[in-house]
Formats: structure tokens, C-alpha cells, sequence
């Protein structure tokens, strides 16, 4: 996989041609902060990582149809990857035998979401380790390293957990079995849970008994409590037998209690028809006389005949509703009588169950065994439970005995597989080839197991026959030996269907400048010996040779200023 072009369809972005005669490419500037480190994240992104800072930019977001194109070959293949960076799920592909601009094509062989579109990808390219395929971004950042990834040889930025996060990736690339070195960290994770778990299950149950304790115990609890049962079922059927149940008491005093309130209601009725009879409504016509005489008023006769037919037809109809009155009391005090003689009854029912119930001495017996018959209950379950957790512990306890005998089998694995790497890699082989041509040194590069039989990996140069030494953790030379490390890999897989490129951001920067030369000797022979390509950024003053610095200046494909940058301002 080589890169053919990266161009956009805004002007806002310069296209950038690759060189086709030659492996080596140039992006230089005059100064810091014109991009040269966006250039490898927009690689980035467009080989299908997520959207990087910069583009994220309110400026860019007002860009509404701004997309980024990439053309890459892969063997003989071209590949085109266009993303449309304010569009959700702009992503898309199109493969031809030819290179071609896509900036007018819309017939793409994929259209849809970033994952997708990684797995289509990571098709077309068939990417192989150790004959297995990979899926191709796990390993990308080892050739395309911003300067944040040049800061350790083997931890990229990205890798910022714990060691199971990138030692087996690390290990697949050298060829080291890394599906059981993730495994062993799998089961060390899995084992340190558990212990976790034994240890708490330990302090719940308490060191001063046993299961076979907590099983007797349980078996005398149930034997008493069957006991109680029986005793509890015995009397019971008494109850039965003389049909007497609390909730036949309950039935009786709801009876009791629907007479009572029909009772009380029959009184009211009562006395309400005994307070009607009695009272008189009717006026006296003498009463009505003195009245008008007290008032100096003449009583007309005329209204002496009309009011004497009105109080007749009152005494009528009052004697009418008297009438019905008294039939409705009659009624009512014969329904009295009945109910009465009901609730009696009822009463005296209620009353000899509940001496039963209540009063003897067989019932208290009762409720004392029903109250014991459920306090062994609670008991025995509380027990029980105790015996899942002596049950879950040994479970624990197995399983983890399995874990700690199955990481004994996996270490066994790794160790092997260090072994064959250590008699028969050619990575370890080109690295001192490179180290040598770089450096004028010996490089010392080991994999091997550590006292927690956790893989290491050590990159050491020689420094006067002192491989201990702080040289190497200086910025500049962990640079260099991260470019060191990713060539010698990619030249060890240079028949394989792999990376054929590597991006170093700003190799000659820094305060080492001897080894430029060196440097350069090697990106000229991997890059006509091994037709690799090599992509650098630099800033022109950085490169101290000017034989070096003019045969940047013609190898360049882009070149960067503060008024000419990447991508405008950002």
C-alpha cells in the first residue's frame, strides 16, 4: 500500500501529488505551525480514523460540502477514500485499475458509516501477519507517527492504558503469538477478580465454621420444624373438624356488622314517622281573628269561606300521610324485630367460637407454635444461604485453580514464541543492519519475560559498548530509533501484503543533528532496495546538510509558509 494523492474539492486545500519516480517524499515548510503534523492527521483521517480537532473548527463547520479525497495503490489496485467531513455517514470508496479523480464520480463501490467503511477497506487491502489477516488501523500509527507517537518506540499515543491495550499488538507485529499474550493478561485480570471475590465470600462466612456445620444444623432446624407442623396440622383439623376458622369469625362480625348499620337505620325511620305524627300543622280559625284585631284589621268574610276550605283539605291530606306513616312504622318495627333476633343469635355464635379462639388454652398453644414454625423458617433459609456461599466459594475457588493452571499453559506458549523469535527474526537482524548505517552502532533489541512472566521489549544502542545508558531516552533519539524500528519492520515484511510506506513528522528536528546523514543513508536504501515509501516533514532550516537539504527541495510535494498553509488558518 503506497499513497498516490490527497486533494479536496475546496480550494481551501492545495492537492498534494505524490512522487511516482521516487519513494522519497518532502514536505518541508519554512517555519512551525503551517501544518505539517495536519498532514499526517489528515492521512489519518482519511484512512477512516475519526475526525481530528482541526476539523472540527466552527470555519470548517459553515463548509458544508467540503470533502477530503486520498488515492492509495494496493498492488495493483487503486483505491480512492473520500470523506465528506459535515455529512453523517459520509464515507466512500471507489476501486479502479487506474488512477483516476473522483471529484465528479458518484457511482462509489461503498457508500455508508465509518465502521462499515473500515471493514470494506480492510478487505480491499487483505493485510497479513504470520498468515493471518489484521485489521489494517491497529497497526497504521507505527508508520504514520505524529510526534506525539515518537515519544516511545513501542507505546503509541493512542496505547495510553494499561500494557494489554498494546503489547499484543506490538508482539503480533514481530511475529510473536499476541492473541496469547492478550490472553494471559485476560486471564491475569480474571484471576485478580476472583481472588476479590474469595476473599469477600471469606470474610462473609467467618473462619470459624464449616459446611458440614451449617449442614447438620440445617438438618436439626427442618427436624424440628416437621415437629412443629405436625403438632401445628393436628390442631388445625380440631378447628376444622368443629368448622371454626378465624375467617368464619371475620364472616360472622361482617354479617353482624350489615344488621347493626340496617338496624340504626330502621330506628331513624322510626323516629323520624313518630315526630311527624305529632306534629299540628293546622291554624286555628279563632287564632287567625285575634290576629287580624291586634293588627286593627278587618277580617273579610269572603277570605274567612276560602281559608276555611284550605284548612279542610290540610286536615285531609294530613291525616292521608299520617296514615302511610303508621304503615311504614308497622313495617319497620317488624323488621326490627327480626333483625334483632338475628344479631342475638349471630352474637351468641360469634361469641363461642371466639371462646375457642381466644379464651382456651389449646389456641394459645396454637399461635405459639405458628410464631416457632416460622422463626425456623427464617432460620433454616438464612442457613441455606450460607451453604450457596460455601457453594459459590468452591466454584470460585475451582475456577480459579483452572485460570491459574491455564495462564501456567499460555506462559509455556509465550516463552516458546519468544524462543523462535529470538533464533530466527529477521526484524531483530535489520535492526542492526539500519542501526549501523544510522548510527555507526550496535543496536541491542530483546523480547523476552519479565519476573511477572509479562513481555518486555528493549531498543538499546551500543554508545561506546554502553547499552545502559540515558542517551537513548532523549526526545531526539527516541525519535530515531522509533523510525529505526518501524523500518526494520516494514522491510522484514516486504513480501507480505502490508504497509509499504512510512511517515515520520519532523525526523531532523532537534538537538542531535550528527546523525542525518545516517538517517538519510537509510531512507535511500530502503526506499530503492526495498521500494518503500518514505514521507517526511521538516522545516528547511532544520536539515543542517546542504547536499541533503537541495535534494529535499527536489524531492518535496508540498512545501509550507505562514502565508501558504496546509489548510488556511486552524
Amino acid at each position: 500500500m503506497k499513497f498516490i494523492k490527497l486533494y479536496s474539492n475546496d480550494e481551501i486545500f492545495k492537492s498534494i501529488i505524490f512522487n511516482q519516480e521516487s519513494n522519497i517524499n518532502f514536505v518541508l515548510s519554512d517555519g512551525h505551525s503551517v501544518g505539517k503534523t495536519k498532514f499526517l492527521e489528515l492521512i489519518d483521517y482519511c484512512l477512516l480514523k475519526d475526525k481530528p480537532d482541526f476539523l472540527k473548527l466552527e470555519r470548517f463547520k459553515e463548509k458544508k460540502e467540503l470533502c477530503f479525497y486520498l488515492e492509495i495503490k494496493n498492488e495493483n489496485t487503486y483505491v480512492t477514500i473520500k470523506r465528506a467531513i459535515n455529512k453523517s455517514g459520509g464515507n466512500y470508496i471507489k476501486k479502479s485499475n487506474h488512477s483516476i479523480d473522483c471529484l465528479s464520480v458518484t457511482d462509489f463501490d461503498f457508500s455508508g458509516g465509518q465502521d462499515k467503511a473500515l471493514e470494506y477497506l480492510n478487505d480491499i487491502l487483505n493485510f497479513e501477519l504470520s498468515q493471518n489477516q489484521i485489521q489494517f488501523r491497529k497497526y497504521l500509527n507505527y508508520f504514520l507517527r505524529t510526534q506525539d507517537d515518537q515519544s516511545d518506540v513501542f507505546k503509541l499515543n493512542k496505547f495510553k492504558g494499561k500494557d494489554i491495550d498494546y503489547k499484543p499488538v506490538i508482539s503480533s507485529l514481530l511475529g510473536i503469538d499476541g492473541l496469547k499474550i492478550r490472553e494471559k493478561y485476560e486471564l491475569e485480570n480474571e484471576i485478580e477478580r476472583l481472588e476479590k471475590e474469595i476473599r469477600a465470600l471469606e470474610l462473609d462466612i467467618g473462619s470459624d465454621t464449616t459446611k458440614d456445620y451449617i449442614l447438620e444444623e440445617i438438618s436439626v432446624l427442618e427436624k424440628m420444624k416437621s415437629e412443629k407442623e405436625n403438632r401445628f396440622k393436628e390442631f388445625d383439623f380440631y378447628l376444622e373438624e368443629n368448622k371454626i376458622s378465624k375467617d368464619l369469625v371475620n364472616s360472622i362480625e361482617s354479617e353482624i356488622s350489615t344488621l347493626n348499620k340496617r338496624r340504626n337505620s330502621l330506628n331513624r325511620e322510626i323516629e323520624y314517622i313518630n315526630r311527624a305524627t305529632n306534629d299540628n300543622l293546622l291554624i286555628n280559625m279563632d287564632e287567625l281573628k285575634e290576629l287580624f284585631e291586634e293588627l286593627n284589621t278587618i277580617f273579610p268574610n269572603d277570605l274567612k269561606v276560602e281559608y276555611g276550605k284550605v284548612i279542610e283539605f290540610n286536615e285531609n291530606l294530613t291525616l292521608e300521610r299520617i296514615n302511610i306513616l303508621q304503615e311504614n312504622k308497622t313495617s319497620f318495627l317488624a323488621e326490627l324485630e327480626t333483625i334483632e333476633s338475628e344479631l342475638y343469635a349471630l352474637n351468641n355464635k360469634r361469641k363461642d367460637m371466639l371462646s375457642v379462639l381466644t379464651d382456651s388454652d389449646s389456641m394459645s398453644k396454637f399461635k405459639k407454635i405458628e410464631k416457632e414454625i416460622i422463626e425456623l423458617e427464617t432460620n433454616i433459609n438464612k442457613e441455606k444461604s450460607k451453604i450457596d456461599k460455601f457453594d459459590s466459594l468452591e466454584a470460585k475457588i475451582l475456577e480459579l485453580e483452572s485460570k491459574q493452571n491455564q495462564i501456567k499453559t499460555v506462559v509455556i506458549q509465550i516463552r516458546s514464541s519468544i524462543s523462535e523469535f529470538n533464533k530466527n527474526s529477521l526484524i531483530k537482524k535489520n535492526i542492526g543492519v539500519f542501526a549501523r548505517l544510522m548510527f555507526n552502532e550496535e543496536a541491542l533489541f530483546s523480547v523476552g519475560l519479565n519476573t511477572y512472566n509479562n513481555i518486555e521489549f528493549n531498543l538499546k544502542l551500543s554508545n561506546n559498548n554502553n547499552f545502559d545508558n540515558k542517551r537513548d531516552d532523549g526526545h531526539t533519539f527516541r525519535k530515531l530509533l522509533s523510525f529505526l524500528f518501524s523500518i526494520a519492520v516494514l522491510v522484514s515484511y516486504k513480501e507480505n501484503r502490508f504497509f509499504k510506506f512510512a511517515v515520520l513528522d519532523s525526523p531532523f528536528d532537534g538537538d542531535k543533528t550528527d546523525y542525518q546523514d545516517g538517517l538519510y543513508k537509510v531512507i535511500e536504501k530502503v526506499s530503492n532496495e526495498y521500494d518503500m515509501q518514505i514521507i517526511l516533514t521538516s522545516v528547511e532550516d532544520e536539515i543542517k546538510n546542504l547536499d541533503l537539504k537541495q535534494e529535499a527541495l527536489k524531492l518535496q510535494i508540498r512545501y509550507l509558509t505562514e502565508k501558504d498553509k496546509l489548510i488556511g488558518e486552524f
